[in-house]
């Protein structure tokens, strides 16, 4: 055996509690069964979602495609997803649909931790790994495994298994970290760290661009050169887009009033909200409401 490879009979309960698990005292923690929700056929979960309209998971998420081919936006990047495919999706991923096959099918594993724990689970990052032929079958076997076990009840079989799925992703998530860090330029890795910050604050959204120079320790004119630079879109100009997306999400989900979405996404006034909103979409928010809300 190589020694300079973990085994996974080598690694201790504690470790795995570390990986699954986020920082809690004992009397915190709930067995991770709990919060796993698994859906093998997919397609029929996601046949209703309108083309090219943003949606956001409300929970991490390890999505396996397993046929048909389709093109994806995540995070504002277009991916041609395909059979082999493995996602790794943190709370707050902006993704849509611009196309899918009719054969088109994946599997997903959701996980509903709670809100308190979310940051430090440690599928807090965005990943997309192009599996090799033995890995990709090696992970269906694992949401196989854990459909049979959900279906009979079997909870501590259900717990081994993820954990067993979570440690092998964690695996693949450092081969790929390490190989990443090579390539990535400084200014790459702020664009995304700006990205993965703008995307993941939800409630009040941060709309001046000196708040994320600030948070990066970068002076703004250095700052909002390098993000056009890489994106091609200005920093303000991202902060316009992504508040837009979570107001159409708002007003296609949820039933508040344009007064409590303007207030929530950071606008002065509901009138520049819908100021903003008409002038990107071409509709006035209750338009777009009127059109999208009875969509599950």
């Amino acid at each position: 055996m190589d020694k300079n490879k973990p085994d996974i009979l080598d690694v201790t309960s504690s470790l795995m509690k570390k990986i699954v698990y986020s920082e809690t005292s004992d009397n915190e923690t709930n067995y991770i069964s709990n919060w796993v929700s698994l859906i093998m056929d997919a397609n029929l979960y996601r046949e209703n979602m309108p083309f090219k309209q943003p949606f956001r998971t409300q929970n991490p998420q390890i999505v396996l495609i397993t046929s048909g081919t389709a093109t994806y936006s995540i995070n504002y990047i277009k991916h041609e997803l395909k059979q082999g495919v493995l996602l790794c999706l943190p709370i707050g991923t902006n993704f849509s649909i611009y196309q899918k096959s009719q054969d088109f099918n994946m599997h997903i594993l959701d996980f509903k931790i709670p809100k308190h724990m979310t940051q430090n689970f440690f599928l807090f990052q965005l990943d997309i790994f192009k599996l090799n032929t033995t890995t990709n079958a090696r992970i269906k076997k694992y949401f196989s495994l854990l459909q049979d076990c959900i279906k009979e009840e079997r909870r501590s079989s259900v717990e081994h298994i993820i954990f067993a799925l979570l440690y092998d992703i964690k695996q693949l998530k450092e081969e790929c970290n390490n190989t990443m860090q090579l390539h990535q330029t400084s200014s790459e890795i702020l664009y995304c760290q700006f990205m993965q910050l703008l995307l993941s604050d939800q409630d009040r959204l941060h709309r001046a661009p000196s708040f994320y120079a600030g948070h990066f320790a970068k002076s703004p004119n250095y700052f909002s050169y390098t993000i056009k630079h890489i994106s091609g879109l200005s920093v303000k100009e991202w902060i316009t887009r992504v508040t837009l997306d979570s107001a159409k999400i708002l007003l296609r989900e949820t039933d508040l009033s344009i007064n409590e979405i303007s207030k929530k996404l950071g606008y002065s006034t509901p009138s520049s909200f819908c100021r903003i909103f008409k002038q990107r979409e071409y509709v006035s928010p209750n338009d777009f409401r009127n059109t999208h809300h009875d969509i599950e």
